[in-house]
């Protein structure tokens, strides 16, 4: 049975595709989804990076 809180997040451009999935039982806490970030994160994504923790943060 899949678990009620689950995503994906995505990083793509410039002939890069990276992607980290999660799925849980309790929705996913800032923490998490900085540390899903962190698994992302590379040179070619640092503009990413920045928008996305910036709406977690607002979140």
């Amino acid at each position: 049975m899949s678990k009620p809180h689950r995503g994906r997040m995505q990083a793509q451009g410039n002939g890069l595709e990276k992607s980290v999935s999660w799925s849980q039982d309790e929705p996913l806490t800032r923490t998490q989804a900085k540390g899903l970030l962190q698994r992302l994160k590379g040179p070619t994504q640092q503009v990413g990076v920045r928008r996305t923790r910036r709406t977690i943060r607002a979140g």
